[in-house]
């Protein structure tokens, strides 16, 4: 099927079918409306407008793009047959164009193997007040692209695949995801560009594609840890302003073990675990969480065979270790003219810290036994 439509007002597409369906309306400020159940093997949908998805659409591979600052928006479910995966969805919307669920929906669901939205300055879900409305999928393969700065090109998905999400390189000026699978690893597979960046998974999130952001915020939230494979930093090599890493429960936050031990570059880092590692030891050896920021705080369990620190600091004019705690807590200040600031309360049941300058105990230390050398 190949049709174009030139109507002014509004463009309604009843229930239709076909093999490779296309429709193009190409009114300048036409809307097209998918009125009806929309069935095909390929669905291919253009609007210079834009494009309402108030019934189904059940495709193997779905495409829908409007060309003149058009909005798309989800009313009802993309999917392909019987309510399975698609194999891909592609929506795109042009200039300053939204891609969001309608406010009257349920929010409808895009199942699909692999979902690529993108947008050049609109938001990719949406924020009413305090109401946060996102991108429903199931996708294992998913990017996400719009603007980096402004005040839109904001990004907000919800990820229900159940056995691993891929997010390849994607950008967005607030980029929000979130993996609600148990066992679901969230995997950064290309890179991620932001102002801030925050990333949510139940299970493990594998940073294995840089992180550019100014704000950057990963947690877990039943037992996953967090892994290191790439470097985490503000734009251009330069510090973020703020690196927030949380592992719930036993988590750990751990760098890969075939990385080269990549450096999470930050003014302020913030690293947390219930009663996993920070860090890691396997046999004789010694991994840390590398960094160069001159604030930082780590914490996790103090008690028990888990819980240990493990980290690594570059910076060379201050570092500033704010409260923290942990089992046994290894910090090394490696800067040859950079003093080490105890500067909130460390508890521990071992304490070692280590500066090639200065260590200057202005917070109180509690710990079993400590060496500060």
């Amino acid at each position: 099927v190949y049709i174009s439509d030139s109507n002014a007002t509004a463009i309604n597409l009843n229930a239709s079918s076909g093999n490779n369906f296309n429709l193009t309306a190409t009114g300048s400020s036409t809307p097209l409306n998918v009125s009806g159940a929309l069935t095909a093997t390929s669905a291919n949908l253009t609007a210079a407008s834009d494009i309402n998805i108030n019934s189904a659409i059940t495709a193997s591979t779905v495409d829908l793009a409007t060309t003149a600052n058009g909005s798309i928006t989800l009313a009802n479910v993309v999917s392909g047959a019987s309510g399975a995966d698609a194999t891909s969805v592609t929506l795109s919307a042009n200039g300053t164009g939204n891609i969001v669920n309608d406010v009257n929906s349920s929010n409808p669901e895009i199942l699909a193997s692999s979902l690529t939205l993108s947008s050049v300055s609109g938001n990719i879900g949406s924020v009413v007040g305090t109401t946060t409305t996102n991108i429903m999928t199931d996708a294992s393969t998913i990017s996400a692209n719009t603007a980096t700065t402004g005040t839109t090109g904001h990004v907000y998905i919800s990820d229900s695949n159940s056995t691993a999400a891929n997010l390849n390189a994607s950008s967005g000026n607030s980029f929000n995801l979130t993996v609600t699978g148990t066992s679901t690893p969230l995997n950064v597979s290309g890179a991620l560009t932001a102002t801030s960046a925050n990333l949510t998974a139940a299970s493990n999130i594998n940073v294995n594609s840089a992180i550019t952001a100014s704000t950057v915020d990963l947690a877990t939230t039943a037992n996953g840890s967090i892994t290191l494979a790439n470097v985490i930093s503000g734009a251009s090599g330069a510090d973020a302003t703020s690196v927030t890493l949380s592992a719930n429960g036993t988590g750990n936050i751990v760098n890969d073990v075939n990385s080269s031990n990549p450096e999470i570059l930050a003014a302020s880092l913030t690293l947390s675990s219930g009663s996993g590692n920070i860090g890691s030891t396997v046999g004789t050896t010694t991994t840390n969480i590398m960094t160069d920021a001159g604030t930082l705080s780590a914490n996790t369990s103090t008690i028990g065979t888990n819980g240990n620190v493990y980290i690594s600091d570059s910076n060379a004019t201050a570092v500033n270790l704010n409260a923290s705690s942990g089992n046994n807590f290894n910090f090394t200040a490696t800067g040859s003219s950079t003093p080490l600031n105890v500067s909130g309360a460390l508890t521990a049941t071992s304490a070692n810290l280590t500066a090639a300058n200065n260590i200057n105990v202005n917070s109180v230390v509690t710990t079993s036994t400590v060496d500060l050398a």
